[in-house]
């Protein structure tokens, strides 16, 4: 292994391991969900894919908190110094670039999986997808 991939892998796993902590945020709130659903929409009698599909929403629910955790709420004050106007700047910038380029997609993988759960018009890989970069977007924009 060389030296530029034993960096890169320092960077995700120290990265990962700072956001670490919204796990349990990201938990709360798919409990609190879980329950909310449970109780207004009575899932008791209801068929085994609605039932899939309210567990989806709640574990969905539970990671989108997460998701705002993560990339609102963690960042210490002062950690960025402006606003970079140019796409995938920090794809070939080094191994710390390489590790957000990285990190930012492994963090919509989830995204990608619970969206066809939830809703069978996410079901095409390309309106999951454009769902993807809209949300990434609205991010990056806010």
């Amino acid at each position: 292994m060389g030296q530029y991939t034993g960096e890169l892998i320092h960077y995700l796993i120290r990265d990962i391991a700072d956001v670490g902590k919204y796990f349990f945020a990201g938990l709360a709130a798919f409990f609190a969900a879980g329950l909310t659903i449970s109780l207004l929409t009575k899932v008791r009698g209801q068929n085994e894919g609605q039932r899939r599909r309210f567990l989806g929403a709640a574990v969905l629910a539970g990671y989108l908190c997460m998701l705002l955790f993560i990339t609102f709420l963690s960042r210490e004050p002062g950690s960025r110094d402006g606003i970079d106007w140019m796409p995938f700047s920090t794809l070939g910038s080094g191994p710390r670039g390489d590790a957000f380029v990285l990190e930012n997609v492994l963090l919509f993988v989830p995204f990608g999986v619970l969206l066809p759960v939830v809703s069978v018009k996410m079901r095409r890989v390309w309106s999951t997808l454009c769902m993807g970069c809209a949300v990434s977007l609205s991010i990056e924009l806010f």
